[in-house]
């Protein structure tokens, strides 16, 4: 894995060093907008498809409830498991980029994809929010 490195990006043209930091904050809001929909929707069709195990839970907890509520429903669960850890990864990729910055692999296949949105021209959905005004 590579290192963090700050001056990764800032070797760039500026143009392009401009593209790739907008390319990076349209991907991490589209994952903010997974997760999001994912709390929305999926995690609401999870809770009533195990309303009857948390009814169960809330008359007698025990850990071992929680576990075969969730074995003997494994699609609700799926749905759980899915929700929490796509949030879990969403913070920890955030804190990540926020402390250290990108990484150089990282840094160089957005700057691939920004020049493919660049040759591709405004035919490109990408184009006017990354290359645009």
């Amino acid at each position: 894995m590579d290192k963090p490195n700050d001056s990764a990006i800032e070797n760039l043209q500026p143009q392009m060093q401009e593209a790739v930091q907008r390319l990076h904050r349209w991907e991490q809001k589209r994952r903010w907008l997974l997760v999001t929909l994912l709390w929305l929707v999926l995690l609401p069709f999870c809770l009533l498809l195990l309303r009857y195990p948390i009814s169960l839970l809330l008359d007698y907890f025990t850990w071992s409830g929680v576990r075969y509520g969730l074995a003997f429903n494994p699609i609700p669960a799926a749905g759980l498991i899915l929700t929490c850890l796509l949030t879990v990864s969403s913070l920890i990729s955030s804190w990540f980029y926020r402390t250290y910055g990108l990484t150089v692999s990282e840094v160089q296949r957005l700057e691939k994809r920004a020049t493919r949105i660049q040759a591709k021209g405004k035919s490109h959905p990408l184009w006017p929010r990354v290359w645009g005004p």
